[in-house]
């Protein structure tokens, strides 16, 4: 792509006058929504309106500035139709949402120039899934379980069938064994065992896998990383944190679907239930997170209450492999947590973990090495103290509207018998069935209900069903 760039409005205006003069017109312009003077530029674009070609537009803006944005496009066009009755085609104008990701970028020059309708639809419910994925069989790898279990879920709602491999030596497995074959693959970079580079590799050895998608999930998102991804054969490449709508998009981009219709859209997702002041958390950033996964929020309550739960265990385990001057596990292990301090929105966190992961990679001196894992623990450590109390509760009320609001009130035995039902289907719909339970403070001392949880959370469903169908044989009838 050939890429000018603009200091100021004054000058955008000027150059893309310019390219207009000289019969040419930018294929795509991104424009920092909060620049002083952006009504002169909507001005400029509304008086050119009509008289051929237009670029398509893109705001780069934050949730308040679309806001903003938006209310003064309404008056706008109000004082427009006073003033003239002449009807004008409107410049296309799109809006990408800080803070921006490189795949982001990508996915709205792509749509910018099929001509798509803008921003792919977000949802404001986490129950409003578009069955767009229907009938797609994809494999997820990626060594982390949290990871995996979040990617899994999110995509199944969309309706696609989803398989799971935790290192590249079983997605090779999986993608030879697979019958009927996989529709795409996403393929983590960093696994023990086997890495992505060379997992997608072997694949791309057989004849009958040059064409499947192989679309590489990495939290390194400068251009010699995508190159580096390219290079070993994969499609494309998402960041990570990812967000479902730009995963989404790259899966329907390589398996040949048409995109979502896009809809109307309200500027964010509706605010969870329950959300206190980011700054009370220590600065956690639920929003944003919730947004990547699609405005979902029990599914990021699962998963920061997995990962506050199992963070003890991974420091410890990353202390004792830092001791042991295994520098490769230990870089690994920061690794792991920089991901996953990036999915909930724990920004200092994964930039602790992120420095750590790198001095490892050196074979830093004693010293050094302690010094940075007592930053990581303190951090996490504050992280659990101010989080843990409301995490424990968060979107246990934030039911999707399947529920029944009165669900909470049933009777354990009918809403064990609901949930048995979900099970026995393998229906994703049994997390959501699992959710008024969660808030009932009399199971939560109760093997039993520890058990189930766990395997329900895992996605365990066939142990899932078993420790369901004993419990309420254990229950008076």
């Amino acid at each position: 792509w050939q890429v000018d760039v603009a200091g100021d409005v004054a000058q955008a205006i000027a150059m893309t006058g310019q390219r207009e003069a000289a019969g040419e017109v930018y294929d795509v312009v991104f424009i920092d929504g909060q620049l002083q003077g952006i009504d002169e530029w909507s001005a400029s674009q509304s008086s050119r309106a009509g008289f051929g070609p237009q670029p398509a537009v893109v705001m780069v803006v934050n949730a308040h500035g679309r806001e903003a944005l938006t209310q003064s496009s309404h008056e706008r066009r109000s004082t427009d139709a006073g003033a003239s009755r002449r009807s004008k085609p409107r410049t296309r104008q799109r809006f990408v949402v800080k803070p921006v990701t490189a795949s982001m970028l990508i996915d709205a020059v792509a749509d910018a120039r099929q001509g798509g309708g803008g921003e792919r639809r977000r949802r404001s419910e986490p129950d409003a899934a578009t069955g767009c994925l229907e009938g797609l069989r994809l494999l997820i790898v990626e060594d982390n379980a949290n990871n995996r279990q979040v990617a899994q879920e999110l995509l199944m709602a969309e309706g696609a069938e989803v398989a799971l491999a935790e290192n590249g030596e079983e997605g090779v497995r999986a993608v030879f064994e697979a019958t009927p074959p996989f529709d795409a693959v996403l393929m983590d970079i960093q696994m023990p065992v086997m890495d992505g580079f060379t997992a997608t590799a072997r694949i791309r050895e057989r004849a009958e896998f040059e064409a499947l998608p192989i679309i590489a999930m990495t939290a390194n998102v400068m251009a010699a990383d995508r190159q580096a991804c390219l290079d070993a054969g994969m499609s494309s490449h998402v960041g990570k944190p990812f967000d479902l709508n730009d995963l989404v998009s790259a899966l329907l981009l390589h398996t040949g679907r048409p995109a979502a219709q896009a809809a109307p859209l309200p500027t964010e997702p509706a605010p969870p239930i329950g959300l206190p002041d980011e700054r009370e958390l220590g600065g956690l950033e639920v929003s944003a997170a919730i947004r990547r996964l699609g405005g979902n929020a029990p599914v990021y309550a699962r998963m920061l209450r997995s990962f506050l739960k199992d963070l003890p265990q991974h420091l410890d385990q990353a202390e004792q492999q830092a001791l042991a001057t295994d520098w490769a596990a230990a870089s690994m292990s920061m690794h792991t947590l920089k991901g996953l301090a990036a999915t909930i929105g724990a920004r200092e966190l994964q930039s602790a973990a992120a420095l750590a992961e790198a001095t490892f990679r050196r074979a830093p001196p004693e010293g050094v090495a302690r010094e940075l894992m007592a930053r990581v623990r303190g951090l996490a450590e504050s992280l659990r103290t101010q989080v843990g109390p409301w995490a424990a509760g968060f979107a246990l009320d934030a039911t999707p509207s399947s529920v029944p609001p009165s669900a909470s009130a049933l009777p354990l035995r009918a809403s064990l018998q609901a949930l048995l039902g979900a099970l026995r289907q393998s229906d994703m719909h049994a997390l959501d069935l699992l959710e008024p339970l969660r808030g009932d403070p009399a199971l939560r001392p109760l093997p039993q209900w520890l058990e189930l949880e766990a395997a329900v959370d895992a996605l365990d469903f066939d142990r899932a069903l078993v420790l369901c169908e004993h419990w309420l044989r254990e229950l008076p009838s």
